[in-house]
């Protein structure tokens, strides 16, 4: 095991992810061979015993209609009494013809009991035609004619015990096969429980091997973030991909931290031997101090940024498109976190980092997360300005407290439509909703009387700054025992366009 746990860990996340992906195809398509094996087997046993009974049933019910037709063709011998008996006597020989007659399908009884019924048949075929030509007020036409209803009758009774040998035959056939068919349902559930085992084992194996390490990574990656180099090095078994990404970060962080104690070293240097020059040592300290605040600003925010986009980049190089474009998402909201310094913005940037947002729940949420955007035709997303971080917060809610609490998950819609010269969105869900009590207390707080009290950091923000940016602009809440709609509306452009006006 541990020979195979260290191949594994040498191996590349690519060539990983191609195992995983080929050892759940084998699995799911091993079960659902044996599955198909097991429904096809079964099914056509009892079509096939079905098929064999209603042929039977249609001998039995053929030959009764051969009596009556017969019956009343002697009683009234017309030319319509003749036709029925003619069909009727067609229609039976057709039912006896289809019986199953395969000595190696049946069993050896039956086949020898379809035998004589198709002999009696033939036998009584001819008496039924000769006495049907007879003047019953001959003598000797009635003990004829008797003879023939005898027959008929023997021909019902043996039609009768073929029906009960074909259901015994079927059911014998089918109860020989039901080992074979348990054995089969037995391998199928065997290669399910395989593919749940094989799917908990391959999930802890990627566990240990991309998402421990870069836990780790993320943790010392926080601690460097808040000035403080004196950690221990990131240590992995891994020797793939992030093996070299974590060293090389190791190495980064001994060399960052030595050009911050050099550069201190520098500054201190400096203040000695430039004491008695006071305007030049104030200007050398700055200079020391502004290259001491870049650089460890740099290693800040910025230091994240840069790592987040180096994964990605090997990734790409790597094959491995979902890790790609997942960091680039979240490369790109952590980028609008730390660039954006305005306090509006214009929509499509915002519908931008709302899609990153998604896209990264939907990687971790799966099937049980649907969402749409829908932009109306005549709504040009770059030309209206809305207050930075308005969409992000609304869709983050509508995830987390609607759709995320729901087992079976649920959709999300965002939509985007004119509203005078500037724009109504909505975001709707239809996860669970909000109770009527609570439901009432925050749509009384949306209003500029409820002054947003009780909303929360982020709906209350949202609010106050639409009520400060947009005269008219407001936000609306809607919800019942499921779903939830937010609807924010901005009737402007930009914001501030009619106090520019009326300044005018």
């Amino acid at each position: 095991m541990r020979r195979l746990w260290r191949l594994w860990l040498a191996m590349p996340i690519r060539t990983k992810m191609h195992v995983v992906n080929v050892s759940l195809a084998a699995v799911v398509l091993l079960a659902a061979s044996l599955n198909i094996l097991v429904q096809n087997g079964e099914t056509k046993d009892l079509g096939q015993g079905f098929s064999d009974l209603s042929a039977c049933e249609s001998v039995q019910t053929c030959l009764a209609a051969e009596k009556t037709a017969f019956q009343n063709y002697l009683r009234a011998r017309s030319s319509q009494n003749r036709q029925g008996y003619e069909r009727a006597c067609a229609a039976s020989q057709e039912a006896l013809s289809l019986l199953p007659y395969d000595a190696h399908r049946i069993s050896l009884e039956r086949f020898a009991r379809t035998r004589n019924l198709r002999n009696a048949y033939a036998s009584y075929e001819k008496a039924r035609d000769a006495v049907a030509v007879l003047d019953l007020d001959q003598n000797g036409s009635i003990r004829e004619l008797y003879e023939v209803y005898d027959r008929q009758n023997a021909l019902l009774s043996d039609t009768s015990s073929l029906i009960s040998l074909t259901v015994e035959d079927s059911s014998s056939q089918y109860e020989a096969k039901q080992p074979l068919y348990r054995v089969l349902s037995g391998g199928m559930w065997l290669a399910v429980i395989l593919m749940a085992a094989g799917s908990f084992l391959l999930t802890g194996l990627l566990s240990g091997s991309i998402v421990d390490p870069l836990t780790k990574l993320s943790g010392a990656a926080e601690k460097i973030a808040e000035g403080d180099f004196s950690g221990a090095d990131v240590t992995v078994k891994n020797q793939d991909e992030i093996g070299t990404l974590i060293t090389n970060f190791n190495a980064m962080k001994h060399a960052t931290a030595e050009s911050i104690r050099v550069l201190r070293e520098n500054q201190e240097l400096s203040d000695r031997i430039y004491r008695s020059e006071l305007s030049r040592t104030q200007m050398e300290k700055q200079l020391e101090t502004a290259k001491l605040d870049l650089l460890q600003s740099q290693i800040h925010p910025h230091y994240l940024f840069n790592t987040l986009n180096t994964i990605a980049g090997m990734a790409e190089l790597e094959d491995a498109p979902t890790t790609a474009q997942m960091t680039k998402a979240l490369s790109n909201i952590f980028h609008y976190n730390l660039h954006t310094t305005s306090q509006f913005v214009s929509l499509s940037q915002e519908i931008a980092i709302a899609k990153d947002y998604l896209y990264l729940q939907k990687m971790r949420f799966g099937s049980r997360l649907n969402f749409s955007f829908v932009v109306e035709e005549n709504l040009n997303p770059d030309q209206i300005s809305v207050p930075v971080f308005t969409l992000q917060p609304l869709v983050e809610n509508a995830v987390v407290h609607g759709i995320g609490v729901r087992e079976e998950g649920g959709s999300l819609v965002i939509s985007f439509r004119p509203f005078g010269e500037g724009c109504e969105i909505e975001v709707s869900d239809d996860g669970v909703g909000i109770e009527k009590d609570k439901l009432a207390a925050m749509q009384l707080a949306l209003t500029p009387e409820g002054g947003a009290e009780g909303l929360g950091i982020g709906l209350g923000n949202i609010c106050r700054r639409i009520w400060q940016g947009y005269p008219g602009g407001r936000m609306e809440l809607e919800s019942g025992s499921t779903g939830t709609t937010v609807r924010i509306v901005l009737p402007e452009k930009s914001p501030g366009k009619n106090r520019g006006k009326e300044e005018r």
